[in-house]
């Protein structure tokens, strides 16, 4: 996806969707639909689980415009305006309903999905400090805390 890139670091935050001016459609799910420059087209948000999908649709009628799921190589100079009108919205989403991972989660996030790790607070005095362990041998080999 296009927009992956922008949210590699951020994470979606309902409440602020809420603000923005998304609907709760599901557990996990919100949508919205925002008017494009180009007159008489609208571009449908769905956020679903972090996944961002788009569909775009041609007023007054509702009909969806198919030319916009074209590869970003195909179409002409109007479905490009169409494209990046979408761009702009959704960039405006991005920078209004998400907000930056703290480094730590980050850093936890990657553990997690490349090395299995599990992750643990050894000291009750201080549950604040992560210890990460292997996933056969449960031994250490990192420690997250602030000096």
């Amino acid at each position: 996806m296009r927009y992956l890139d922008s949210l590699v670091q951020k994470q979606f935050i309902p409440s602020l969707a809420l603000k923005f001016g998304f609907k709760k459609t599901g557990p996990e799910t919100f949508e919205i639909n925002h008017p494009l420059k180009t007159a008489d087209f609208e571009v449908q948000i769905i956020i679903d689980h972090n996944e961002i999908k788009l569909k775009v649709f041609e007023l007054p009628d509702r009909l969806e415009y198919l030319p916009f799921n074209l590869n970003e190589d195909e179409g002409g100079s109007f479905v490009n305006q169409i494209r990046s009108d979408v761009d702009e919205v959704v960039y405006q989403v991005i920078e209004s309903c998400y907000q930056l991972k703290d480094y730590r989660e980050r850093v936890f996030d990657f553990v997690r999905a490349e090395f299995s790790t599990k992750l643990e607070t050894p000291w009750a005095k201080h549950p604040e400090f992560y210890v990460m362990k292997t996933a056969n041998r449960q031994k250490w080999y990192g420690l997250m805390m602030r000096i």
